[in-house]
């Protein structure tokens, strides 16, 4: 979650807020930064749910949820529906 070329442009996908509908942003790395880090946990069938370090009740989500291009990804409680983003990684 993280695009760098060298030590010239380092940026790192952060959370903005710790709560329901914080978007994600992208922020000069900071490897102190716990908003910065992030940890995976399996929804099953190789696929997986994105969680905050910072905020460990909440899951990376997209807002709505939409299936369209440029739809906001946020955070939102992890709650196992349906409906709770799951992601795919490579």
């Amino acid at each position: 979650l993280s695009r760098g070329l060298g030590d010239v442009y380092k940026r790192q996908v952060s959370i903005s807020g710790t709560g329901d509908g914080s978007n994600l942003i992208l922020k000069t790395f900071n490897a102190a930064d716990d908003t910065q880090k992030w940890k995976k946990s399996s929804a099953g069938s190789n696929l997986y749910y994105i969680r905050p370090k910072a905020a460990s009740t909440m899951t990376m989500d997209i807002e709505g949820p939409s299936t369209g291009s440029g739809a906001p990804i946020q955070i939102w409680t992890h709650n196992t529906s349906a409906a709770q983003f799951k992601w795919y990684v490579l």
